[in-house]
C-alpha cells in the first residue's frame, strides 16, 4: 500500500463522519420545521376558520365542509412549513384550499380563484420565512420580523384572500371578482376590515409565537430540542 492510498483512506474515513453529522442535521431541521408547523395550525385552526366563514360574504357554511377544511388546514400548513420555499408551500397550500374550500359552502371548484390563492399563499409564505431567518439571527424580539409578517402575511394576504372567500361561495370567475373588488357600491372593503382581525391572529400572531419557540435563540424548547 503506497502513500496515496493510506491518504485516500484517511480522506474518506475523516468525511463519513462529516456526512453522517450534516444527514442528522438536516433530519433535525426537518423535524423543528414540522413541529413549528404543527404548533402554529394547532393555534390558528379556529381563527382561519373564523376568518373563511367572514369571506364567505353571507353565504352559509355547513359543519361537515368545516371540519375537512380544518383537517385539510392543518395538513397542509404543518407540511409547507418543512419546504423553506415560498413557490412550495404555496404551491401545497394552493392546492389544498382549491380542494376543501368550496366545501365550506358547496359551491363548485373555480378555476379563475387559483391566482388569488397563489398569490395570497406566495405573500404569506414569504413572510413565513422572513420571520424564521431574522429571529434565529436575532438576540431580542425582532420587530422587523413581526412586521414583515404582519405585512405580508396580513394585509397583503388578506386582500386576497378576501377575493378568494367572495370568489368561491358566490362562485365569481376572474373578472367578475376583480370588479367586485374595484366597485365602490360593493362590501369589499367591509369584507376585508371584517376578516383582518382574524387574519392577523391566524396568520401573523400564532406563526410568530411558532417560530419564535422553536427558532428563538433564548427560546428554552430551542436550546432542548438542540441538545
Amino acid at each position: 500500500m503506497n502513500i496515496n492510498d493510506i491518504q485516500y483512506k484517511t480522506s474518506i474515513n475523516k468525511q463519513a463522519p462529516i456526512q453522517q453529522i450534516a444527514s442528522e442535521s438536516k433530519k433535525h431541521q426537518f423535524y423543528k420545521e414540522l413541529l413549528t408547523g404543527v404548533i402554529d395550525s394547532s393555534l390558528s385552526s379556529y381563527f382561519i376558520l373564523l376568518k373563511s366563514k367572514i369571506q364567505a360574504n353571507k353565504v352559509a357554511t355547513n359543519k361537515v365542509g368545516e371540519r375537512r377544511y380544518i383537517i385539510g388546514f392543518w395538513l397542509s400548513n404543518s407540511i409547507s412549513y418543512t419546504t423553506n420555499s415560498e413557490i412550495l408551500s404555496a404551491a401545497l397550500s394552493t392546492g389544498n384550499e382549491l380542494i376543501m374550500r368550496p366545501g365550506l359552502t358547496g359551491s363548485r371548484i373555480k378555476v379563475a380563484t387559483i391566482p388569488f390563492i397563489y398569490f395570497r399563499e406566495a405573500s404569506f409564505w414569504q413572510g413565513i420565512n422572513f420571520n424564521k431567518q431574522l429571529t434565529r439571527e436575532s438576540q431580542s424580539i425582532n420587530i422587523t420580523a413581526i412586521a414583515c409578517q404582519g405585512l405580508f402575511g396580513g394585509v397583503i394576504a388578506n386582500i386576497f384572500d378576501t377575493l378568494v372567500g367572495h370568489s368561491i361561495a358566490h362562485e365569481k370567475g376572474f373578472k367578475e371578482t376583480c370588479k367586485w373588488m374595484i366597485n365602490k357600491e360593493s362590501n369589499f372593503t367591509n369584507v376585508f376590515k371584517q376578516s383582518l382581525l382574524s387574519r392577523m391572529i391566524s396568520c401573523v400572531l400564532t406563526p410568530t409565537i411558532a417560530i419564535t419557540i422553536i427558532n428563538s435563540p433564548h427560546s428554552p424548547i430551542k436550546k432542548w430540542l438542540d441538545k
